[in-house]
């Protein structure tokens, strides 16, 4: 049998052109791709300073910021200073955002809010959301019931099986059980980030901790808590849960706003009236709350 070289060739030719046709036809595809994906993201900081306006998100987070009892007041405390004095230097106006800590990722990333002052940095938080200006730590801790006995630690919340626990949803609370994996039956999980309104499912005897940062335990037992019903109690204060970093959430990819308020805040935190705010609540909630 004879092979007929030339008929290979030609196989062989044709086959070469249509590699290079469907390379040629392929590479101007592939660069609009690399294209679109280096396409730098729109810049909050340029559009802010060109509108001449931030919307503010916040939640009732004494001390760093609280909300006034007047609707239509602005919040007052050491976030609301800092941002005021920051901003009203560049003539850019603020509207202040009162917000539930359960849409937090949602009002950033929807664009209700430019930015969210006073929130913890949190690996899931992460993962949606980017933070910076992170200036101070809060401990996690807790309340239980004053004869409950043997709560000291991280690991006693996994190994008493009967232990029954509630959080507020998407609080630092909720987070923490999620990483433990803790069974549902031991579960409560409410729609509502009010200390008292957590703590109130102890007292009614449908939950044995509740799980809160030291701050908001604090506030509670100096503003709220009575001697009337059942005698509660702080836990977790001297080992805590977590340790962690609260500071101001914005979106991803916006390095040049987190660098414009990391240089801002620092001028602002050297005022006079700003660190004297800064002296009085760290003395406050000394071994709570601590500077970084």
């Amino acid at each position: 049998m004879q092979i007929d070289l030339t008929a290979i060739g030609v196989i062989i030719a044709a086959v070469a052109l249509i590699i290079a046709y469907l390379q040629l036809v392929r590479t101007p595809k592939l660069s609009q791709d690399k294209q679109v994906s280096s396409t730098k993201k729109e810049s909050l900081l340029s559009n802010i300073k060109a509108n001449n306006h931030i919307t503010i998100g916040y939640f009732n987070c004494r001390p760093f910021i609280e909300m006034v009892a007047e609707s239509n007041s602005e919040p007052s405390g050491y976030y609301a200073a800092i941002m005021k004095k920051i901003f009203n230097s560049y003539n850019i106006n603020i509207l202040w955002k009162q917000l539930s800590i359960c849409n937090s990722i949602e009002s950033v990333l929807n664009k209700d809010v430019d930015v969210i002052v006073s929130v913890f940095q949190t690996a899931k938080r992460a993962k949606f959301v980017d933070f910076c200006c992170l200036h101070h730590s809060v401990k996690i801790g807790g309340v239980c019931r004053k004869n409950l006995t043997g709560i000291k630690s991280l690991s006693d919340l996994t190994t008493n099986q009967d232990l029954k626990i509630v959080v507020g949803k998407n609080e630092i609370g909720h987070e923490l059980i999620e990483v433990l994996n803790l069974p549902r039956r031991r579960l409560t999980i409410i729609e509502n980030e009010d200390t008292e309104k957590i703590i109130s499912f102890i007292e009614i005897g449908q939950a044995d901790v509740a799980i809160l940062d030291s701050r908001s335990v604090k506030n509670f037992f100096d503003n709220f808590y009575t001697k009337k019903g059942v005698t509660l109690k702080p836990i977790f204060q001297i080992n805590p849960l977590l340790i962690c970093l609260n500071g101001i959430m914005i979106p991803q990819d916006q390095h040049e706003l987190s660098y414009w308020l990391e240089n801002e805040m620092k001028k602002v935190r050297n005022e006079e009236s700003i660190k004297q705010m800064e002296i009085d609540f760290l003395e406050e909630f000394q071994g709570i709350i601590n500077r970084i």
